[in-house]
């Protein structure tokens, strides 16, 4: 293929790497070997951004080299103005500044590359680049163990790479090099430039890579790696008397191994035994108002390296369905289900995982695969009733399986694949949380582009069957994601005699994605009401049809104010497979980047009236009105010392009174290049006259409560860097956070679907409702013979939160780590109500904290080290 592709007539570069067998590099940035002085260099980078296909403002080389283990890079920048460049020191993989790295298509795919990038002070960052519209969507959760050494002189700066052939996937019996490119940014003009052209609106990114040659003496180095570690934890907290599970005080000793072995140079296997699978950064605060789970970002190492590989997300875009997918990793060694009703209850947080292991690989011929397998032990509540102990079951023994495979076509421009899961829980010792006892998700999906990779066509379609008793799977029908039990659903049907549950979903996604600046998306998305992926998935709702039509534009080139600009328009509706018409809507957004290196940007919603099955939580859908918002995003330079940045947006419904207002505002400091720190405080108030409170009956008819809300939440994040060196790092984390929710006007659901909005509720009388203070709870008299017919309790709430953590992390050689961390977190109900920000503050650090102070060290050994000392 050549650049003409792209108007452009040079053909595609080629690099040749030169061959030592006994290469003696010292690691330090400077280009003063004789190997490489033996070495041609490559360059005439293009540049890609603010102006495509012109000359870079600096000129940049590199050269290539490797003996019998390393392949070797340097990157020779030259700045006419040294003293301009930007040096940020930073956590590995959040580099900024001045940085330049290399990418590696090894498996000559023209879809995956490895990717090490250094920034001018030493920093490091590497993933792997899947085939995407652009270098932004590296995935930076893979981590290899490599060297990089960088130098700032008055020629500008340089970068000293070593990379083991370990660490790299590769065919060994290759002998038509790798695709490789080799990228330049410089912080000040934020300008990027290419040693292999590729335009923004190129439809791809690896597949247009140059080519490294000479690779014909490399040979396979095997990655055996073991990294046995061990960790202390003391815990603090409060003291209950009379709670024999709440001393004050806990201490814990783990140890554990986690490591991999390489069975080819292609293939992988990651395996760990007892592993610490704790998290360093706590789960943001929220407060759930809806009957839905609130999906939380994996952050643990073993999950979160490779994800890509067993990826298999449903539905594209940013919506309320795109967090749906086959595998959802927190399932694996989540909180216990079942809780049991005692006087004191000592649960553990987690279920133990005993060992897991995954395998990841591809082959020559296009292949792709993946496998994981987990087992979590059975655990065990304590619980005292009295003088009498006992200890009872909350989550079986359970075996996890994923497994993916994929396989290309037509040079990486088309592939199908699919996907299997499994869970087993081992009901032989009760069942207490009814829960499946087999649970099992299928997938396939096919991409198949056209006129180089301009349009595509994305299917995916998947199966779930789940077998348990009757009563685990009247559970599921009964759900918040699908409530079978819906009088008004007369398309579903719950039969409690059942025993298994089987459904289906997909989604269609046609799109142009590039070769201009006018991109289009069009695809349609569903859940049967059967399907059930939440065992080791995640699913927010089943039984939906949702179709989307969006179109934008975007123009690269700075033009009249501008460096960039772009906008898009977004169409879309809903239904049920009832075919009832849920919702629909619309917007239209634009952003944009000034000369100055402002952004700023903004969007205009609209949302029709909707038909919501699940805000009665059982009961029949009820008609909301719709609604418009408006929002607009506000940021200075991002080259300076000083960000700072402003968010807001608003939202009302064309009648009643409901209305959502948020403001934010940021600034992110780093007073010099060892330092930053941030800081977010959001603000938000919420009103809404239909809030679901609780189902109740009279005369055995359901009454669906529902109230006015008047919420308002205050958070505010924190954020502090400081790195003492590449690999030394102190980072602090807090976020206080205060919600307060009042109810008034309450009324009960009367006739859901009316035209007419007042009609679809009946408000309670100040005859029919009083409070009583003693036991905070309303009693109804709904027929007015002065005799409560039901009550509920007072559903104000008041939340205080605050969680942090304060971590050192030290590489002290590279893969070994040690780990020093403080967590703490304060949670309380308040004593007040109201929301009284200043006092809610005061009031948050009364609270008795509970602390968490833990010691980890890692040591990695690697084949390399013990086959040089034996």
């Amino acid at each position: 293929m050549s650049e003409s592709a792209f108007g452009l007539s040079d053909s595609i570069k080629s690099c040749r790497a030169v061959y030592f067998p006994e290469a003696k590099i010292n690691l330090d940035g400077i280009e003063e070997e004789s190997e490489w002085k033996q070495t041609n260099a490559c360059g005439n980078f293009i540049q890609q951004r603010p102006y495509e296909k012109t000359s870079p403002s600096q000129t940049t080389e590199f050269k290539v080299i490797y003996d019998d283990e390393f392949i070797y890079f340097f990157i020779q920048a030259y700045d006419s103005m040294p003293k301009k460049i930007e040096r940020r020191l930073a956590r590995r993989d959040d580099i900024e500044g001045d940085w330049a790295g290399v990418q590696l298509d090894t498996y000559n795919d023209r879809t995956t590359a490895f990717t090490f990038f250094v920034n001018a002070a030493g920093v490091k960052f590497d993933g792997i680049e899947s085939e995407t519209d652009n270098m932004e969507d590296v995935d930076p959760t893979w981590d290899a163990v490599w060297e990089a050494k960088t130098v700032v002189n008055d020629k500008g700066w340089s970068i000293e790479m070593k990379i083991s052939f370990s660490q790299l996937r590769f065919d060994k019996n290759n002998t038509e090099g790798w695709g490789l490119q080799v990228t330049r940014y410089i912080h000040r003009n934020e300008e990027m430039s290419l040693w292999q052209y590729i335009p923004r609106n190129a439809p791809g990114w690896v597949r247009y890579f140059g080519r490294l040659n000479g690779l014909e003496h490399i040979k396979r180095v095997p990655q055996i790696e073991a990294a046995p570690y061990v960790a202390l934890q003391h815990e603090t907290y409060k003291k209950e008397e009379g709670n024999p599970y709440r001393s004050g005080k806990n201490t814990l000793f783990r140890a554990g191994i986690d490591g991999k072995v390489s069975l080819a140079s292609n293939v992988i296997l990651d395996y760990t035994i007892n592993p610490d699978f704790g998290q360093v950064e706590a789960d943001p605060s929220v407060v759930n108002l809806t009957a839905f789970e609130t999906y939380f970002s994996e952050k643990r190492p073993f999950f979160i390296e490779g994800k890509n590989i067993l990826d298999f997300q449903i539905t594209p875009g940013n919506n309320s369905f795109s967090g749906d997918n086959l595998f959802y990793s927190r399932r694996i060694g989540r909180k216990p289900q079942y809780t049991p009703d005692a006087n004191y209850v000592n649960i553990p947080k987690a279920t133990p995982i005993l060992a897991a292991l995954k395998l990841t690989g591809k082959t020559k011929d296009g292949w792709s695969f993946g496998a994981l397998e987990s087992m979590t032990g059975r655990t065990s509540a304590e619980i005292t009733e009295g003088t009498e102990e006992n200890s009872i079951l909350c989550e079986p023994f359970s075996n996890y399986f994923v497994g993916r495979i994929q396989k290309d076509y037509h040079q990486g421009e088309s592939r199908i694949g699919g996907m299997l899961t499994s869970v087993f829980r081992d009901h032989s010792e009760g069942n207490p949380g009814l829960l499946p006892t087999w649970a099992t998700t299928g997938g396939f999906d096919l991409y198949y582009s056209w006129k180089k990779q301009t349009y595509f066509l994305d299917i995916k379609a998947i199966a779930s069957l789940v077998n348990g008793s009757k009563e685990s799977i009247g559970r599921l029908q009964q759900s918040p994601i699908r409530n079978f039990q819906r009088s008004d659903a007369t398309y579903l049907k719950l039969d409690t005699s059942r025993t298994s549950l089987s459904g289906h979903g997909g989604s269609i996604h046609f799109s142009r994605q590039g070769n201009s600046n006018w991109k289009y998306s069009l695809f349609v998305t569903w859940r049967s009401p059967e399907l059930e992926i939440n065992d080791i998935g995640y699913l927010h709702q089943a039984d939906n049809i949702f179709q989307v039509a969006w179109v934008g534009y975007e123009k690269y080139h700075p033009f009249l104010i501008f460096r960039n600009a772009g906008f898009n328009l977004n169409q879309w509706t809903g239904w049920d497979f009832g075919m009832n018409s849920l919702f629909k809507g619309g917007n239209i957004n634009a952003w944009a980047q000034f000369k100055n290196y402002w952004q700023i940007s903004a969007g205009l919603n609209f949302d029709g009236n909707n038909l919501d099955n699940y805000v009665l939580r059982g009961g029949p859908a009820l008609k909301l009105p719709g609604g418009y918002s408006y929002w607009g995003y506000l940021s200075t330079d991002s080259r300076k010392k000083l960000v700072a940045e402003i968010n807001a947006s608003i939202y009302r419904t064309f009648i009643a009174n409901n209305n959502y207002n948020f403001f934010g505002v940021g600034m992110h400091y780093q007073p010099f290049t060892a330092l930053s720190f941030g800081i977010f405080p959001e603000y938000s108030v919420n009103n809404d006259n239909l809030q679901y409170v609780k189902e109740k009956k009279m005369n055995g008819v359901p009454r669906y409560i529902m109230a006015y809300i008047h919420q308002k939440t205050l958070a505010l994040e924190m954020r502090i860097n400081l790195n003492l060196s590449n690999d030394l790092t102190l980072q602090y984390y807090g976020q206080p956070f205060i919600s307060s929710g009042e109810y008034s006007h309450f009324k009960f659901i009367s006739s859901p679907k009316a035209n007419d909005y007042y009609q679809r509720f009946t408000e309670y009388s100040e005859a029919q409702i009083f409070y009583q203070p003693s036991d905070k709870t309303y009693q109804i008299d709904e027929d007015y013979d002065g005799i409560p017919d039901y009550s509920f309790n007072k559903p104000d709430f008041k939340a205080l939160y605050f969680v942090s953590n304060l971590v050192l992390r030290w590489e002290y050689r590279p893969g070994s780590f040690i780990y020093v961390v403080w967590s703490q977190n304060r949670a309380d109900q308040g004593k007040e109500i109201s929301f009284k920000p200043k006092k809610d503050i005061t009031s948050l650090f009364d609270i008795y904290p509970g602390n968490t102070f833990m010691v980890k060290i890692s040591y990695l050994i690697q084949y390399q080290h013990l086959k040089r000392i034996f």
